[in-house]
């Protein structure tokens, strides 16, 4: 699990509920990262929360509404490449343009 800060809640589809939604600057754990080939998307499942299935098609929270600390950019690369390898899907991480966010040290 990658620990990952909530920078974007904003429009959220009518067809989640409110409970299901992830709140900005709240902390959240990433679980499981997936790529929809269809619409070039990279997506995310929360430890915290799951989107109900009736909401389909929405079935992960899209990835570039979290950012993550300096100190967990290897643990994602990780995370990034099991799960690839768990989709059986090509990703090249310096390819994508819907990525976290790092967050700068203060």
């Amino acid at each position: 699990m990658i620990k990952a800060l909530c920078i974007d809640d904003a429009n959220r589809p009518e067809d989640i509920p409110l409970s299901a939604w992830v709140k900005k600057n709240e902390w959240y754990h990433i679980t499981h990262i997936i790529f929809n080939e269809i619409n070039q998307v990279q997506g995310c499942e929360l430890y915290e929360l799951e989107i109900p299935k009736e909401c389909f098609p929405y079935t992960n929270y899209r990835l570039s509404r979290f950012a993550i600390e300096p100190k967990d950019v290897e643990a994602f690369l990780e995370l990034l490449k099991l799960s690839t390898e768990l989709n059986d899907v090509n990703i090249d991480f310096e390819k994508l343009t819907d990525k976290p966010a790092v967050l700068e040290k203060v």
